[in-house]
């Protein structure tokens, strides 16, 4: 019983969220941080390190790193091989967790990261910084992981696609 009362506890967190989501307000996102993804046609990518938990199970960075240039492709974006000024920086990552209360499940989580160059007006310089995140958390078997790894970065990928094409769309209703 103890090995199933936490995945009965997730199963009603997220049952309770899709009941609510119709309720809950939806607040528009903030213009600055929609903006920073207008336009976006050109980046370079890197992909970080797999951790362990996911290593030995045919998962690589290399795999991974095939993987998410064919979808940022397939949403229109080029991938440049050698980091430039100006050409915003996609930074994907995987973790994996795992419980030895609840063996033989995985909990997924995947993050793509997007630095631009930015002018600090106030200061008078530029810097990359930080512009956007898309997080992705998903639970899954161990067995699954390597072909749930690939799904979650075609859908964290998708996600990017869809925030471009409505900062593009807000960017150019704009006066």
């Amino acid at each position: 019983m103890r090995f199933v009362y936490p995945a009965l506890l997730a199963v009603a967190a997220l049952a309770a969220g899709v009941w609510a989501a119709p309720i809950l307000k939806r607040t528009p996102p903030e213009v600055d941080t929609i903006l920073s993804m207008a336009d976006l046609k050109v980046v370079t990518v890197e992909v970080r390190p797999m951790p362990r938990t996911l290593r030995g199970r045919m998962i690589t960075a290399t795999r991974i790193d095939k993987i998410f240039r064919k979808e940022l492709e397939a949403i229109g974006l080029e991938v440049q091989e050698d980091r430039a000024d100006n050409i915003p920086h996609l930074v994907l990552s995987v973790r994996a967790a795992t419980d030895t209360r609840q063996p033989g499940v995985m909990a997924l989580y995947t993050l793509i990261a997007v630095y631009q160059d930015v002018d600090l007006k106030r200061l008078d310089r530029s810097m990359r910084a930080l512009t956007d995140i898309t997080v992705d958390v998903h639970l899954t078997t161990v067995k699954k992981a390597p072909g749930a790894v690939a799904s979650r970065v075609r859908h964290s990928v998708q996600i990017k696609g869809r925030l471009i094409a409505k900062a593009t769309s807000v960017f150019r209703g704009m006066p």
